[in-house]
């Protein structure tokens, strides 16, 4: 739907917030050659008079003070910091078998730095960037769309269905106005969210190039007809790739593998081979809990496991963090 907002409603939000318009809904009549060859139909508009900010992150909504009890009483049943952040990453995507390490990779990308800023200007990104790289059907993309959903802001989008000004920004010719206009691509409508991008070995080379500035700088610079301007992305970024040859190969070097380019790499704080290696005892532990998630709909607990945290609880807790 288009919404048209005029005078002091304008620069109300920016890409990636939730809003709520209030407005009249108008009809948009065509004039000239166009009203000649549409006849009596109309496009429709939104005329906005009052714009509001639903959330820009979870604070603005979660923070309960119920809430806020809830986690104090999980802090104080554990017995050390430790055991906390493994009860925690544990409850991450519970239906994915074992991949510990990996779980309590994802809750630091969820949790994030601190941005530190130097006396002369200059900023250090405390954002995480991660990178799954492994066999096929290892869960890889489920991953990506849990932590996706489960982030404030979390965009999903793959590879080969991205291209450079899709991930960035984009210069459009606005249909009212006639005037050119910047419009936000999936990095920068996930600014202070998690960016999860699959099939990462089979973008594009050119378009894997515009991610670079984003991945150290945090911004988007923009210079096309006429408008040069800089956005905020201040995203981290998860991505999941196949080694070159499909499955990884472990008598080659890990270097011969990844097919991707070293200024890439450098870029990625975190780097994870997800193996699927033939062990018997491992493969039949797997099935069983398939088996069971298919058969229950829920991860089955372990012997010597807590219970798992509830995704509500889970949510506020990492705003809290």
């Amino acid at each position: 739907m288009k919404v048209l907002a005029r005078g002091e409603v304008t620069r109300q939000c920016t890409p990636g917030d939730n809003v709520t318009i209030t407005g009249v809904y108008m009809p948009s009549p065509f004039f000239g050659y166009r009203a000649l060859r549409t006849g009596l139909t109309h496009d429709t508009h939104l005329d906005a008079f009052k714009i509001t900010k639903d959330k820009q992150n979870f604070k603005e909504t979660l923070l309960t003070p119920q809430m806020i009890e809830k986690i104090d009483d999980i802090r104080g049943a554990s017995t050390s910091d430790y055991a906390l952040y493994s009860r925690l990453a544990k409850s991450i995507c519970p239906e994915i078998f074992s991949m510990q390490e990996y779980k309590q990779a994802l809750l630091l990308l969820m949790v994030g730095g601190i941005t530190k800023e130097m006396n002369d200007g200059m900023k250090i990104r405390g954002n995480i960037n991660v990178l799954l790289m492994g066999d096929p059907g290892v869960a890889k993309s489920q991953l990506l769309k849990h932590i996706a959903s489960f982030a404030p802001r979390g965009i999903y989008t793959t590879g080969k269905g991205s291209s450079g000004v899709g991930l960035t920004a984009a210069v459009v010719k606005d249909p009212v106005t006639g005037e050119l206009i910047l419009e936000g691509g999936a990095l920068v409508l996930a600014d202070t969210g998690i960016c999860c991008i699959d099939e990462f070995d089979k973008m594009d080379e050119r378009d894997r190039t515009n991610i670079h500035e984003v991945m150290e700088q945090q911004t988007v610079s923009i210079a096309k007809a006429g408008i040069t301007t800089s956005l905020n992305a201040r995203t981290s970024i998860l991505a999941a790739a196949n080694p070159l040859y499909g499955r990884y190969n472990p008598s080659l070097s890990p270097n011969d593998n990844i097919n991707l380019p070293a200024a890439l790499l450098s870029r990625f704080d975190l780097i994870f081979l997800l193996l699927d290696k033939a062990d018997i005892d491992l493969d039949s532990a797997l099935a069983r809990h398939v088996t069971q998630v298919h058969k229950n709909l829920y991860a089955p607990k372990a012997e010597d496991s807590e219970d798992l945290i509830e995704q509500d609880i889970m949510r506020a807790f990492i705003a809290r963090a």
